[in-house]
C-alpha cells in the first residue's frame, strides 16, 4: 500500500510533467556562457558605443506573450565588421532586459524593480539585467549603458539560433567594459582573416 505523502507527491510530478507537456508558449531555455575568445569569433560586428537615451523600445515577440527590446546604440569605433552608420539599431534577445532607473514595466504584464536591491542611482541610468537565467542576478551587465561599452553583435541569436534581419545581443558575455579592449584588439589581430 502506498502512503499518502508518496502517493501526492507522485501526483504533484505527474500533473507538472503534463503542464509542462501542454505548454507550447514556454520560452525556457538553457543559455551557454561563452569566453571572450569565443564571443569575439562568433561576433560579425564588435563596436564601442554607448546606449542613445530615449531609444530602448519593447514589442510582442510572435508568440505574442514575450517581449523583446531594441535600442539605438552611439557607435564610437568599430574594432570587427563593417558599421558606416554612428547610431544603430540592435535587438536585445528574450533573456536580457534593459531597465530605465532600475524600474521597468513592459506590455506583457511583466516588471523588475531593482531600486530597494541597489545603491541609489540617477533616475536615467540605462542598464541591462540578465532576467532570462534561472540565478537571476540583481547585478547589471556591464553597469550604466550611457557610458561606452564594447558591444559584440550577431544577426543570429546563439541562445535559439535564430537569425534576424537587424543585429543584436542575447548572452550577457555581449556587452563588455572598456578595459577588455586591449585583449579584444590582441585576439582580432592573432586571429586568421
Amino acid at each position: 500500500m502506498t502512503s499518502f505523502p508518496h502517493l501526492l507527491l507522485s501526483r504533484i510530478l505527474a500533473v507538472t510533467l503534463l503542464l509542462f507537456l501542454a505548454c507550447d508558449n514556454c520560452d525556457a531555455f538553457v543559455r551557454k556562457p561563452y569566453t571572450l575568445a569565443e564571443i569575439t569569433q562568433l561576433s560579425e560586428l564588435i563596436v564601442v558605443a554607448k546606449v542613445k537615451e530615449g531609444s530602448v523600445t519593447e514589442a510582442l515577440r510572435e508568440d505574442k506573450v514575450n517581449v523583446e527590446h531594441s535600442l539605438v546604440l552611439v557607435v564610437s569605433e568599430v574594432l570587427k565588421g563593417k558599421c558606416p552608420e554612428k547610431e544603430l539599431t540592435i535587438l536585445v534577445h528574450l533573456g536580457l532586459t534593459p531597465v530605465i532607473g532600475r524600474y521597468a514595466k513592459w506590455g506583457g504584464g511583466g516588471f523588475v524593480d531593482y531600486r530597494s536591491e541597489m545603491p541609489p542611482a540617477p533616475k536615467d541610468v540605462i542598464e541591462i539585467y540578465d532576467t532570462g537565467n534561472s540565478a537571476v542576478s540583481n547585478r547589471p551587465i556591464g553597469g550604466d549603458l550611457r557610458q561606452p561599452h564594447i558591444w559584440f553583435l550577431r544577426h543570429t541569436d546563439l541562445v535559439r539560433e535564430k537569425k534576424y534581419a537587424k543585429p543584436g545581443i542575447s548572452n550577457p558575455e555581449d556587452i563588455q567594459m572598456m578595459d577588455v579592449k586591449p585583449y579584444v584588439l590582441a585576439m582580432l589581430t592573432n586571429s586568421p582573416k
